[in-house]
């Protein structure tokens, strides 16, 4: 997950979306750990009190906290800047041959537009809603 979030350069985008702390651990780090708190354990409490708590960058009541009344940033600039530099990932492996050829989209509506076939250089591949 590190290498990931490096990889997507995690903290300039935190640092974008306006996510600020005073004193304690830095913003980047606390919302890295929440990420990481799905993955390692259920959620946060149940993180620190297992044993990955020592990768907790500040107490469990702190992080709490920060996420509930100090966090002042934007969640969607932040997912928009994390999208963006993911598609830079991508992009760059892509050649330009392939980038006039192929669209890659990820769709999470939970509407259903059943004229997507009809459509030109659209497909229906998986619906999630059925």
């Amino acid at each position: 997950m590190y290498s990931l979030l490096k990889a997507l350069n995690f903290k300039r985008c935190v640092q974008r979306a306006g996510f600020k702390k005073v004193k304690g651990a830095p913003a980047a780090d606390m919302l890295e750990c929440v990420l990481n708190s799905g993955f390692v354990a259920e959620n946060l409490h149940m993180m620190s009190t297992s044993s990955a708590s020592a990768l907790m960058p500040a107490s469990e009541s702190s992080m709490y906290r920060f996420m509930g009344r100090d966090c002042h940033g934007s969640f969607q600039q932040l997912s928009m800047n994390v999208a963006y530099e993911a598609f830079k990932q991508i992009d760059d492996i892509s050649s330009q041959r392939e980038r006039d050829r192929f669209a890659f989209v990820i769709d999470d509506s939970v509407l259903q537009f059943d004229k997507a076939t009809a459509m030109e250089r659209c497909t229906w591949t998986f619906d999630h809603n059925e």
